[in-house]
């Protein structure tokens, strides 16, 4: 018998193991800590990754509809979080991957449409559209638009980057990387 650390931290460290391993065992572990933390924003949000890891994994429509529930749940919870990496933009990602794990890429498009303020989902909602749903044309303005803003970002960066290997007395890299950017 070994006995087990049950303290928040304790648990939410073996639930990311249980993540990062794809154990199935550590969904006994993630319904025992909801069961004790049920309004852990950590222990709903590392649950619900589990269960979706661990239902694409083989393809279990019970184990992925629990990982929907436990997004949503965790969605309320956001507010604790108090992690600047986790944000609505993560779940609604993490929610519409579930729908595609079960099949149903049209409401992934439709979930991610709904929240995309700022074009963030742009690129996989083209995608969602092109290659699960079968509508190139309905994409075509969301991937154009991605297109876009990813070349606009990789212009910025280029030209930034340069400048800052110019003043930083390397001006060797800034042309290789302005000679780089071009031919990209």
């Amino acid at each position: 018998y070994e006995m087990k650390d049950n303290r928040l931290d304790s648990i939410t460290a073996r639930l990311s193991r249980c993540i990062n391993e794809e154990d199935p065992e550590g969904l006994n572990e993630a319904e025992k800590a909801l069961s004790r933390f049920p309004h852990s924003f950590k222990i709903v949000y590392l649950s619900a990754a589990l269960y979706m890891i661990i239902g694409g994994k083989n393809h279990d429509d019970s184990q992925l509809s629990r990982a929907s529930e436990l997004f949503e749940n965790a969605m309320v919870l956001l507010p604790q979080s108090g992690s600047e990496k986790l944000s609505e933009i993560t779940i609604y990602e993490m929610m519409s991957n579930v729908r595609m794990l079960q099949g149903h890429g049209d409401q992934a498009a439709e979930l991610l449409k709904k929240h995309n303020r700022d074009g963030i989902y742009n690129d996989q909602i083209g995608l969602l559209l092109s290659l699960f749903c079968k509508q190139p044309k309905e994409a075509q303005p969301y991937l154009s638009k991605a297109l876009l803003g990813a070349v606009s970002q990789l212009i910025s960066t280029v030209i930034g980057k340069a400048y800052a290997f110019t003043i930083s007395g390397n001006p060797d890299a800034a042309e290789d990387l302005l000679l780089w950017g071009m031919r990209t």
